[in-house]
């Protein structure tokens, strides 16, 4: 998926919300490979996926493949360059979302890490502005 492709419009309650096209997935194309972390729902795992490195988020129970509707309903909302990207599903198979593999983890395993990593002034800055991108993107869409 690619951030040119058209999104589509739907209205619920008066309200439009725009969605991008799902690409669905073939699990056998994706090559697990190590656990990286949990999500609220679903183990995370790093994957190839044609030739790139991608992040799985492996659904198993009833109550994560509820979650996993909300969440690919909400990720297919959203195209910005400080949010991880979801680049499909696999829905017919194993469930599963196919994202973004961000090599550092998350700024929030950053911070915590033990033993401290050290970081400037200017890097937090940063972050911080990313974040408030991020967010004002999120504030905005409908």
């Amino acid at each position: 998926m690619s951030s040119s492709e058209s999104p589509s419009t739907s209205s619920e309650n008066g309200d439009s919300t725009v969605q991008y096209p799902l690409t669905e997935i073939d699990f056998n194309e994706l090559v697990l490979q190590n656990a990286i972390g949990r999500g609220t729902y679903g183990l995370v795992q790093k994957a190839i996926w044609q030739g790139k490195e991608v992040a799985v988020k492996l659904i198993n129970t009833e109550m994560e493949r509820k979650a996993f509707q909300v969440e690919l309903k909400q990720l297919q909302r959203v195209r910005h360059e400080n949010i991880v990207k979801l680049y499909g599903a696999c829905t017919r198979s194993r469930i599963c979302l196919v994202m973004e593999y961000m090599e550092g983890g998350s700024l929030h395993d950053f911070l915590h890490s033990n033993p401290k990593i050290p970081y400037t002034s200017g890097h937090a800055v940063s972050w911080a502005t990313q974040c408030a991108d991020a967010v004002a993107y999120l504030h905005g869409l409908r």
